[in-house]
């Protein structure tokens, strides 16, 4: 008598034809009421819980290798904070910080070519130095994806071409995920979360500091596809 019981004039011996369909279909009858009940909810009926699937995180949301030859623009991570933002503008000059995606080989990838100031000065993270990103001061930040996760980016290495005071410019534990939420799109960019490294300050570890989005040109403006209004002269002209 716990309410489920199933009523009925025949015998309860199998031989109904609606409780024997019902139970080679559903496997009992509680499991009747609980499809019923699910129907009028408007909820999907499902025996056994759905797992997501693990084929996007074992093969990653797609081949990074598109992304070679693209330029992202960096900016500040909402989540960073005021103070890590102010850093972020300070090092940028308020400008757009432009940099061009490297496929370096299968496992390997680096920030490249990096401009400040709509692309009229090369950057270097030298503090003292912003804006001359040349010779041994030019950046250059790589990094290697992870053996378990293949959407995952760690970087390595120092964010100089020239491999100066390594000891200092080492930007371990840098990290960054290409997946299906964070393609490095205009809608979707990617994440970067600073490391434990000495070119972050101890408050910004684990952080999410940055975000990198897709551009069309060193200015900082989206790719044509999805800008709207007129097209500009370079458009026109090709």
């Amino acid at each position: 008598m716990n309410g489920r019981t199933w009523y009925s004039p025949w015998p309860a011996d199998g031989a109904h034809p609606i409780r024997t369909n019902a139970n080679a279909v559903f496997g009992s009858v509680d499991d009747v009421f609980t499809f019923t009940r699910a129907l009028a909810l408007g909820f999907p009926h499902s025996r056994t819980p759905s797992t997501p699937s693990t084929s996007s995180t074992a093969m990653g949301y797609s081949d990074i290798k598109q992304l070679d030859g693209k330029l992202f623009r960096m900016t500040a991570h909402p989540e960073a904070g005021c103070c890590a933002t102010a850093m972020f503008m300070g090092y940028s000059c308020c400008s757009p910080l432009v940099m061009q995606q490297k496929q370096v080989d299968e496992k390997t990838v680096a920030g490249t070519n990096v401009t400040m100031c709509w692309g009229l000065l090369p950057f270097s993270p030298i503090p003292c130095c912003l804006c001359c990103g040349v010779g041994p001061c030019k950046a250059e930040f790589t990094f290697k994806q992870d053996d378990e996760d293949a959407t995952k980016w760690v970087g390595f290495g120092s964010v100089l071409t020239s491999g100066c005071c390594s000891v200092l410019t080492d930007h371990k534990g840098d990290v960054f995920h290409f997946n299906e939420n964070h393609n490095g799109s205009v809608d979707q960019p990617m994440e970067m979360i600073a490391g434990k490294n000495n070119i972050n300050p101890p408050c910004l570890w684990g952080v999410k500091v940055g975000l990198f989005r897709e551009v069309g040109d060193r200015k900082g403006r989206p790719p044509a596809a999805t800008r709207t209004g007129a097209p500009d002269v370079e458009a026109i002209a090709r």
